[in-house]
């Protein structure tokens, strides 16, 4: 009887365990979001969050004194077991909206999660069901951290004050952060640890901690490590730098940080001569010069490497350097000589200081600028509105920049033209549609428009142009032959090689052609000319040749003479012919480099471009050139014995920028002009950027059901940085982004990584073969608003935005693989389903093995008994 009741009491302990597992589908389904903005940005490790459950009832019966709690699943769980909502009447259809307060584990990837209520209404010891709602923790933190002191450290110095600025570049802010200093030599921390409240996405926080630094600390750049502990995780690569100064300054400059020789190929013992002038505030007792030649160049016996060591040196005393390189197959541009300085001096405690200093010297040469305008035709019609186009012509090496057209014409009224061209590259042309009408009185007469170009130069200064254009003006309903000249603008002053071009514009061939060419102003070398045919709206070419000594308008008399029909018809022309030049600069002589925007980092090959505007020779120019900043030439003197009139020079040179932003280089020249000496300065100016190349390294992807959490990480190999980078999971076919479609990476500098996390919802009928684009599998063949995917794979393009070292606009294109595991394809979102049940019914098996061993062991007792 007894083992009987025992049974009993077993069965009625289990059976509502077992009606619980395997009950029928729930009744109840649940959607969830975080009460925080934006609704997706939680991150793992984050404590009291509040979540807003909705929960709906599906069932057809209206239910009473209904206790729903939140379930504690190891991802996201309840602040408190206690939070306890009791409804006291359900009605069907109706909706709850809950809000609990939730801990998000520490331990979990990026990805979207499921949280799971219990629900009683028959039992108040086993819930009637348990519904899960989806909760995606997409936010993350990404600390760095800068340290800065408010004045020079020195070895032996106590309790300095040290600025600590930590910034979180993630997407959520964080909380209650607590920073843990690290003792390293040279810096041993006072303070150990702080609390830091917060530190906001968009606000830095800033801690001030004492230290001291060690009495043998050498000058150097120390890195400290620090560790903070931010929503139960340690990040390990807080990383500070700390600069340890010696009491003096001690360094030098060059005073001819460029030079230029006749120096040649194959040639030995050429002479090198700088100045080094040493600035510092103490005597040096030695110091030792090592000068690094490149290719090209060799010491006397045959190294790469010319050292020079020497004594004592005091302030502001001027060292001469001067050594002797042998030369090889050299090519007559510019080159770059690094220069090593090591300066042993005596520090404030008696210790002897080596500091060493580098000095290297390069020339940086930029682009110029020469417009032309050309109308493409030199014909217009009286008494009509004339639509012409004139091409803009860069045909310097620079661009330029925000060009601001003026058109106008005292004879013609000049009705539209586009007026603002924002860049014209170098050697492009830009065509300029103008609109006028022209008056019947002017027929048969020149028409003149006037053109003004107001600019930016490639060096950024504002410059002005300005041309004349001439048109014959002709009858508009009946021209048989029109003519025109090309170039219309010749120069004067030398013998100008152009082409007189004759249309047929009647719809019959014209037959002997003869043309008479006259002029009282001007030479041509041939006069008569005799043609066979003209076809209907043909072309017919006559090469002449045309000199004026001075610029101005003349005049062509063409008469013409030809069958039409087996009529004799004749005509007469008047072509205008135009010698001018550009408008003179202020200074005589233009110095431009043939690069407008320039790559830092490296050592470029480029031309100065130096032209004399003049129509008379410069004889005997001085070109010295100074680089500015982080700038480096290998000339900075150019001797030119005679500037022709108009000339320009190409002088190879290897330029190399340390920096980014606006480049510059100084100039002064000194020249004899008409037997006089004089002497001007310009400033040549230019822009460097670094190189961004941005490669998406490794893509790692979690599959919960339908939701696929991705992240990626993308490395940028160039020199630059690519600052404000924001990456874009452009449409795609068969996914559906969660939550945003972009994310913010902030600044990405050279030879650095960053990760980014994307969420997508598998759509309800993808299917995972070929023949979902008709059985194309190059990727090629599909335009970017579609991802394509063969086999269980997703190929989704993206966009890179950010912007470069000089704030322009970049937007690239990349993409990434999406690989989907076989759950993927079954997963559903209902609360019945049997993976919502696998977690209490795991529950219930536990209890059902521990009520039977308490069973045997009390029966085992007995028997002794």
């Amino acid at each position: 009887m007894k083992r009987l009741g025992l049974l009993l009491i077993l069965f009625f302990l289990v059976s509502p365990l077992f009606s619980l597992a395997f009950s029928t589908s729930s009744n109840f389904s649940a959607t969830a979001q975080w009460e925080v903005t934006p609704s997706y940005n939680v991150a793992p490790g984050e404590t009291l969050v509040p979540a807003q459950v909705t929960l709906t009832y599906n069932g057809e019966f209206t239910l009473y004194n209904v206790i729903i709690k939140p379930y504690n699943f190891p991802a996201i769980s309840p602040f408190t077991s206690n939070t306890t909502y009791e409804i006291s009447k359900i009605e069907p259809g109706q909706q709850l909206s809950l809000i609990f307060l939730v801990n998000v584990s520490p331990s979990i990837p990026l990805g979207v999660y499921n949280f799971y209520i219990s629900i009683y209404n028959s039992s108040i010891v086993f819930p009637d069901c348990v519904v899960s709602a989806q909760l995606p923790v997409l936010g993350y933190v990404n600390l760095y951290a800068t340290a800065q002191t408010s004045e020079i450290l020195f070895p032996g110095e106590h309790d300095v004050p040290i600025d600590i600025t930590i910034y979180d570049t993630g997407s959520v802010s964080a909380t209650d952060v607590t920073l843990f200093l690290n003792s390293s030599y040279p810096i041993q921390f006072v303070t150990k640890e702080v609390k830091v409240p917060e530190i906001s996405t968009t606000t830095p926080a800033t801690v001030q901690v004492l230290a001291n630094v060690y009495n043998n600390a050498t000058v150097g750049t120390y890195q400290l490590k620090l560790t903070a502990l931010v929503f139960g995780t340690l990040y390990k690569s807080l990383n500070v730098s700390v600069s340890i100064n010696s009491n003096q300054t001690v360094e030098g400059k060059l005073l001819n940080p460029s030079i230029i020789d006749d120096i040649g190929s194959y040639q030995n013992n050429v002479p090198i001569n700088l100045q080094l002038e040493y600035i510092g505030p103490v005597e040096i007792n030695s110091y030792s010069i090592i000068i690094t030649l490149p290719q090209g160049f060799t010491n006397e016996s045959g190294g790469n490497e010319i050292v020079i060591n020497g004594g004592s040196v005091q302030p502001n005393e001027i060292i001469p350097l001067t050594f002797f390189v042998n030369t090889k197959n050299i090519n007559l541009t510019s080159y770059t000589f690094p220069i090593k300085i090591i300066w042993n001096a005596v520090e404030g405690e008696g210790e002897t200081v080596s500091v060493i200093q580098y000095i290297p010297f390069t020339l940086i040469v930029m682009g110029n600028n020469e417009i032309q305008i050309t109308p493409l035709t030199s014909i217009l019609y009286s008494n009509s509105i004339n639509n012409v186009t004139i091409l803009l012509t860069n045909q310097g090496s620079g661009n330029i920049y925000n060009a601001t057209l003026s058109v106008s014409s005292p004879q013609a009224s000049i009705l539209s033209y586009k007026s603002q061209i924002p860049e014209i590259k170098a050697g492009q042309s830009v065509p300029i549609p103008i609109q006028l009408f022209v008056p019947g009185t002017l027929q048969g007469n020149s028409l003149s428009i006037a053109i003004s170009l107001n600019y930016l130069n490639s060096v950024y200064e504002e410059t002005q142009y300005s041309q004349e254009i001439g048109f014959y003006v002709a009858s508009k309903n009946y021209v048989p032959i029109l003519i025109a000249l090309n170039p219309p603008i010749l120069s004067p002053g030398e013998f100008q090689n152009t082409q007189l071009i004759l249309q047929n514009t009647l719809n019959t061939t014209l037959y002997n052609v003869s043309i008479s060419l006259s002029s009282q102003s001007i030479y041509l070398n041939s006069t008569v000319f005799q043609i066979h045919a003209i076809k209907p709206h043909d072309n017919y070419t006559l090469p002449i040749e045309i000199f004026s000594s001075s610029p101005g308008t003349y005049t062509l008399q063409v008469s013409i003479s030809y069958f039409d029909s087996l009529v004799q018809n004749s005509e007469e022309l008047n072509i205008p012919i135009y010698f001018s030049q550009l408008s003179a600069p202020s200074v005589p002589i233009v110095l431009r480099l043939n690069y407008t925007v320039l790559t830092s980092d490296i050592l470029q090959n480029a031309k100065l471009l130096i032209t004399n505007t003049l129509n008379e020779p410069i004889y005997n120019v001085t070109i010295s050139l100074s680089p500015q900043g982080e700038t480096y030439v290998n000339n900075t003197i150019i001797t030119i014995p005679i500037l022709k009139p108009l000339e320009t020079l190409s002088i190879p040179i290897q330029v190399y920028v340390g920096t980014t932003g606006i480049v510059s280089i100084s100039s002064t020249m000194s020249y004899y002009i008409s037997g006089q000496q004089k002497q001007s300065e310009e400033l040549i100016n230019s822009l460097a950027a670094g190189s961004v190349d941005l490669v998406v390294t490794s893509v790692t992807t979690l599959n919960l059901g339908t939701i696929i959490s991705v992240t990626g990480t993308i490395y940028n190999f160039g020199t630059g940085s690519a600052n404000g980078l924001i990456i874009i999971a452009e449409p795609t076919r068969g996914l559906q982004v969660v939550g945003q479609n972009t994310y913010y990476v902030g600044n990405l500098g050279s030879d650095t990584s960053s990760t980014f996390t994307f969420a997508f919802k598998i759509l309800n009928g993808t299917v995972f073969n070929r023949t979902a684009f008709n059985g194309l599998s190059d990727p090629s063949q599909f335009t970017r608003s579609f991802a394509n995917f063969t086999g269980r794979a997703f190929i989704v393009p993206i966009e890179f935005v950010y912007t470069n070292d000089i704030g322009q606009a970049i937007h690239t294109y990349s993409n990434i693989t999406i690989h989907v595991t076989n759950s993927t394809e079954t997963f559903t979102f209902h609360s019945q389903s049997n993976h919502v049940r696998l977690f209490p019914l795991i529950g219930i098996l536990i209890i059902v093995v521990i009520v039977i061993v308490v069973v045997v062991l009390f029966l085992r007792r007995r028997r002794k008994e």
